[in-house]
């Protein structure tokens, strides 16, 4: 290649590293003053809101320390520092439960977990959910096509009853089941798929809520919330909530469960780190389980594999006499 094409395109890449690195400083900026002020109130904001965690600003934030300090000098580059260590220390008290597991681990074991349609085998996320000794498990992309999904779920659980939902949401459970409920809320390209199955337990009959919320950023969360929020309000017996909320539970959106008087699983008694999403390197808390007052939370942990891009949450409840 001769030397006149070559010289162009040097001096493109540090042009292309300067609009990059102001990209950043730019994104860091945004994203500390939407999580410190609306949140995910506003569309737009929202998706800033979610793209930008707070160890995601922190690392943001080091970038933008370090561009400062060549850019401007030491005392702008020190305020970049403290925002990024203010970043880093609210990541760590917000995304990290340092609580000891109870000597006492006896209830019912839910577990929930995003099965990424099986593209890297359900047979082997099947496998490693049974391993998990689930009393209900709640699982949602458990769709890919060519298999028989409920043979498949069936050979993994032989002692639990599977129910095929529809929409990729499949639950198994130690007790039988009735008719499920299936509710789809929002347009074709931001569909959230709700699933309400009751199950007649030794302590009477529950409902399960199995929710798969849309993951397209460029929609507001807010009216889908509020109509959960309404199908769970309506409901008479004990409620258990669980699935891909495709929400950080930093979210304003999910207000609307905890006005219901609904704990969440690792909130209340999780151990370990909070974030689910992605896996190996999860940023955010996209995977929950919820439970009325009817519930007492024991415990709750997440588990990776590498066969799926989310961890699974295992949680212990008691029935609340």
């Amino acid at each position: 290649m001769s030397a006149d094409l070559i010289a162009p395109r040097r001096r493109w890449v540090p042009r292309i590293g300067r609009i990059a690195v102001r990209a950043v400083v730019l994104l860091f900026f945004l994203g500390l003053v939407v999580r410190l002020t609306i949140r995910d109130r506003l569309l737009g904001a929202n998706t800033i809101f979610y793209a930008t965690p707070w160890s995601v600003l922190c690392a943001l934030g080091i970038v933008s320390t370090i561009w400062a300090r060549s850019r401007w000098g030491k005392r702008p580059a020190t305020a970049f520092a403290l925002a990024a260590v203010g970043c880093g220390t609210m990541w760590l008290w917000s995304a990290w439960s340092f609580r000891a597991a109870p000597s006492d681990l006896t209830g019912v074991r839910v577990v929930t977990w995003n099965l990424s349609h099986g593209r890297w085998g359900l047979a082997g996320l099947a496998a490693a959910a049974a391993e998990l000794k689930p009393d209900i498990g709640i699982f949602v992309e458990a769709d890919p096509s060519r298999i028989d999904v409920r043979a498949l779920v069936k050979q993994a659980f032989p002692e639990h009853k599977v129910f095929l939902l529809g929409g990729g949401i499949v639950v198994v459970s130690r007790w039988p089941g009735g008719e499920a409920r299936a509710y789809q809320f929002g347009s074709e390209k931001t569909e959230s798929r709700i699933r309400e199955i009751d199950l007649t337990t030794p302590w009477g009959n529950w409902t399960v809520f199995a929710c798969d919320i849309a993951s397209n950023t460029l929609y507001q969360r807010e009216p889908h919330f509020r109509e959960l929020a309404e199908r769970i309000a309506a409901c008479s017996n004990p409620v258990l909530i669980g699935g891909d909320f495709n929400t950080p539970l930093d979210s304003l959106h999910l207000e609307k469960l905890r006005a219901l008087g609904l704990a969440e699983a690792f909130e209340s008694s999780g151990s370990g780190y909070l974030p689910t999403w992605p896996v190996p390197t999860p940023v955010l808390s996209l995977d929950q389980i919820w439970m009325s007052k009817q519930f007492q939370p024991v415990h709750c942990i997440r588990k990776w594999n590498w066969r799926t891009d989310h961890a699974a949450v295992i949680a212990t409840v008691r029935p609340v006499d």
